[in-house]
């Protein structure tokens, strides 16, 4: 990150989009949040390499071709990295479905106020965000301009410990918790792990599987873990909307994947999903 120091939108509101900025999360703090404010929040969140980046209607064409497709009966779904939520309430209004598992690594944070600063903890107690009325601050200093990683990294050795008292948030948006639904389900969840429920007919994989957070090593073991997830014919959907919306449907078959719809190109990893070494292994076609 070269500027982990960001001026605060809330407090500096006509910041030119040239400059470094982002939204206030401490009013995740007090609750009642609608669903927009809720995952412009949210966004703030970096998780290792990780921006939990979301917005609503973020791959509406994916979701056309996805809504067209056969499906049988109506399928069960696993969002793996969806972040809020908030996209996955777009897929649910427009597939119908019999189970959506709404998965991701990070869905709860922890907060501590030390004087005019909040800080904010992933679950294993690292301090990852600074917050105050001016300024957003990343502990993020490795591949940063000067001054703002020596100031960065002055900042985060004043961090307060992550107290067993810290109140936590959870980052899911609050108009999915509002569904009340019983087909779906909120769940930790690393695509790393191997899925502990029923296979899916249908995995979304939106702005997860790429170069920039991961290596290609690291990607073909996920794949692996999702193909082993999936039911046989059952379908996974690489989407990458950075900057524009870029998408690859596979359909899994035989322990193989092949490709069935490409939208704008497609995604920069297709040739890691159809290569053997992604297939499922026997073991775990067996699971």
């Amino acid at each position: 990150m070269r500027f982990p120091v960001k001026f605060n939108r809330s407090f500096w509101r006509n910041i030119p989009k040239t400059l470094p900025s982002a939204a206030d999360p401490r009013i995740l703090c007090h609750g009642d949040v609608d669903e927009i404010t809720f995952t412009r929040a949210v966004s703030t969140f970096k998780f290792g390499a990780t921006f939990k980046s979301t917005q609503k209607a973020r791959f509406p064409h994916s979701i056309l071709e996805l809504s067209h497709l056969e499906y049988g009966a109506k399928p069960i779904i696993l969002d793996v990295g969806a972040s809020d939520g908030s996209t996955s309430l777009d897929v649910m209004r427009a597939i119908p479905f019999e189970k959506y598992y709404v998965t991701d690594l990070n869905i709860d944070v922890f907060y501590e106020i030390s004087g005019n600063a909040t800080w904010f903890f992933d679950e294993k107690g690292s301090c990852i965000l600074m917050v105050t009325d001016k300024w957003v601050v990343h502990p993020d200093i490795d591949d940063a301009i000067f001054p703002f990683n020596k100031i960065s990294e002055a900042l985060f050795k004043r961090a307060p410990k992550l107290m067993d008292s810290s109140t936590k948030i959870f980052l899911i948006n609050p108009t999915l918790l509002a569904l009340n639904d019983s087909r779906i389900s909120i769940e930790k969840h690393s695509i790393f792990e191997t899925w502990p429920h029923e296979k899916a007919d249908l995995i979304i994989a939106a702005n997860i599987l790429n170069r920039g957070y991961f290596t290609t090593s690291e990607i073909t073991q996920a794949l692996r873990n999702l193909a082993s997830t999936l039911n046989d014919n059952g379908r996974i959907a690489v989407i990458d909307n950075r900057p524009g919306e870029k998408a690859s449907i596979f359909q899994f078959s035989d322990g193989k994947f092949k490709l069935e719809k490409r939208i704008n190109g497609g995604t920069a990893i297709e040739a890691l999903v159809l290569a053997p070494t992604t297939s499922a292994s026997k073991t775990h076609q067996q699971v």
